[in-house]
């Protein structure tokens, strides 16, 4: 990239990013890693820890660092709705510092700011003064709201023009990637535009929009660690439609199954994706599970449940729907090392185990080690 007559080259490899092959920073679940150099210094190289706090909608609106001399504010964004930034009151670059009496008080420093993702926590591509964001399979721009390109899955989308965001309505919806608004059925169609949504709270509580008993007790069990979070927002992100259902009985001796419905003669769309299937959990089966001596033998309700859904999530993986076709959805005869579900269990229980040492049973990881599964997929 050459902008004002400087070649600047950014590089990205699996979160971490560089310029000029230098290290600039790596995500965290708080925020990010931002590398500092000092050539004249002992340690040429050091790292800052730098917490963002997010909206509901994913937006980053500040970014913050403990320093030796006090609380210090990197960045602070506010956004209309469509995401263009306010401006003359934002504060960018600034400084917190306590006073005596408990007050805040801000000042500016010169810090040069190095990570430039904010509107819904996208990349803003600030080069030749283009200020797109980047969405994976679109850019978009805030100014006049609008995706530069055609939606990828326009034709899924009949009723809306193919360079609308979040079908027009960026209030109760984000684009994840550019191609669908989230997609999690609610319990009201007339209510949130037909879709279940939900608030993390800063103390931790849930709030459920338009969400089915079932897609919230899932959902509830699911959020319990980051791993089943993020697993669950792959179902609100996907373009497939999805219900979550309980049912009281046992299908086959399965905890759950994901069944893919027909939507005009066909089960997937262009993209090897579902148009739509129902995820449906065996009420008796998982009770069962917790005391019958295989996986979730002492397992608690949400480790089984929140590793379940974990599981079925990855059943609308392109890849795994190529696997499971392969093999008739016999997981028994696929490699460990490729089947995704049974190792997001693995991922799942282990981060759950993490946070509740005290709960369940120490050599839960047996029966998967026994199969194959290390959670490394």
């Amino acid at each position: 990239m050459q902008d004002n007559n400087l070649h600047i080259l950014t590089s990205y490899k699996e979160g971490y990013q560089y310029k000029q092959n230098k290290l600039q920073s790596f995500p965290t679940a708080e925020g990010y890693v931002r590398a500092v150099y000092c050539n004249n210094c002992v340690t040429q190289i050091s790292y800052q820890y730098v917490y963002n706090y997010t909206d509901h909608l994913g937006n980053i609106r500040l970014s913050y660092t403990q320093t030796e001399t006090g609380l210090k504010t990197l960045e602070e964004n506010h956004y209309y709705p469509f995401g263009l930034k306010h401006q003359n009151y934002t504060a960018t670059l600034k400084k917190l510092k306590q006073e005596n009496n408990n007050q805040i008080i801000s000042v500016r420093p010169a810090v040069e700011a190095v990570y430039n993702y904010k509107y819904n926590g996208k990349e803003l591509q600030d080069a030749f003064g283009l200020n797109w964001y980047d969405y994976g399979a679109r850019n978009y721009t805030a100014d006049v709201p609008h995706f530069t390109t055609i939606d990828p899955l326009a034709e899924d989308f009949a009723s809306q023009p193919p360079y609308v965001y979040a079908a027009n309505n960026s209030v109760k919806f984000i684009d994840k990637d550019g191609m669908a608004p989230k997609w999690i059925v609610g319990k009201d169609k007339n209510v949130n535009n037909g879709r279940a949504t939900y608030v993390k709270n800063s103390d931790g509580t849930i709030t459920w929009i338009n969400a089915t008993n079932e897609t919230q007790r899932i959902g509830n069990s699911m959020l319990t660690t980051t791993y089943g979070t993020r697993q669950f927002n792959k179902w609100m992100a996907s373009p497939t439609k999805v219900n979550l259902k309980y049912k009281k009985g046992f299908k086959n001796g399965a905890h759950a199954k994901t069944k893919p419905k027909s939507v005009r003669g066909k089960l997937l769309d262009n993209n090897s994706l579902y148009f739509e299937v129902d995820v449906v959990f065996y009420e008796k089966a998982i009770e069962n599970a917790l005391s019958d001596g295989r996986r979730y033998d002492g397992a608690t309700k949400d480790e089984a449940e929140g590793s379940i859904g974990s599981h079925e999530v990855d059943h609308i993986d392109p890849e795994q729907i190529e696997l499971d076709k392969a093999t008739n959805t016999d997981e028994e005869m696929q490699s460990p090392s490729k089947n995704k579900p049974f190792n997001s269990e693995v991922k799942f229980r282990r981060e759950y185990h993490k946070k509740h040492p005290n709960k369940g049973k120490k050599n839960w990881e047996e029966p998967y080690k026994k199969r194959g599964y290390e959670g490394n997929n």
